[in-house]
């Protein structure tokens, strides 16, 4: 009877911690279409006035992998753009780092279940030729490939 109860007590621990998802990140790794949409604004440096803004979509077949710190994940969304984006502790909130943002870092996304995940931010970028490119925003929405890499 000793034996049975310690089995069982054994197997009921060993259930709590591997239903626990310390490494939560670990469940939206893989390979994902995004669809980008990203919106740029030219102003002049003097009299900050706008000089030129664009629109455009970017499609492309990108890959979320993990990143060197517990909570950050690596997000491949354009060929040319990859993001470093956190998620708090049992959280599908996603966090990104922007110089647009005062405080640095700031909520900027969430994934909707493992599948899917939207993400906005926005970011400066210093032109030259009295040229300044501000207010710069992407917009992504992601979708788990299904047998995808993991």
């Amino acid at each position: 009877m000793k034996n049975i109860t310690l089995t069982l007590l054994t197997a009921i621990v060993l259930l709590i911690f591997t239903g626990c998802d310390k490494y939560h990140r670990n469940k939206y790794v893989g390979d994902w279409d995004f669809v980008t949409e990203r919106s740029t604004t030219k102003r002049d440096n003097l009299l900050f006035e706008i000089i030129e803004e664009n629109r455009s979509v970017i499609y492309y077949s990108g890959k979320i992998s993990l990143g060197n710190s517990e909570n950050e994940l690596l997000i491949k969304y354009t060929e040319d753009d990859e993001i470093i984006a956190w998620l708090e502790q049992n959280s599908n909130e996603i966090y990104t780092f922007s110089e647009a943002s005062f405080t640095g870092k700031y909520p900027s996304g969430k994934f909707d279940g493992k599948n899917n995940m939207q993400i906005y931010f926005s970011w400066f970028k210093k032109g030259n030729e009295g040229v300044h490119i501000i207010g710069c925003a992407d917009c992504i929405n992601g979708t788990k490939k299904k047998g995808g890499k993991k």
